[in-house]
């Protein structure tokens, strides 16, 4: 690897590093987080009961569960005395809605969903 190349990664780590301290302040929840809220609300409502695979899910009931659980797993970390980011509601809804609602960028080579 060359000089180069180690200096560019490292940069764009330390980019990267700012990006996410920024967004913690600001109150926005890392893409992880998010994306393992999303599917905690969907198993919430798939397991309600013996009908729920059979059912038309409501993404705007799923996005609302989700946020209500960041805000409510920020809140009782800052209860317990947890040193975590706050969450901004609205940081939380851009996050659900950057994460769901915008397409994908294209790749070459894969095709989209018909």
């Amino acid at each position: 690897m060359t000089t180069t190349l180690t200096r560019q990664r490292h940069l764009a780590r330390e980019r990267k590093a700012r990006q996410r301290e920024l967004a913690s302040i600001c109150g926005r929840p890392h893409r992880d987080v998010v994306e393992r809220a999303i599917v905690d609300a969907l198993r919430a409502f798939l397991s309600r009961d013996e009908t729920s695979l059979s059912r038309p899910l409501d993404p705007r009931a799923i996005l609302l569960h989700a946020r209500d659980a960041l805000l409510a797993r920020s809140e009782a970390d800052a209860d317990a005395g947890r040193t975590t980011a706050a969450y901004n509601p609205s940081e939380v809804m851009d996050a659900l809605r950057c994460r769901l609602l915008v397409p994908p960028a294209p790749r070459s080579g894969i095709r989209g969903v018909a």
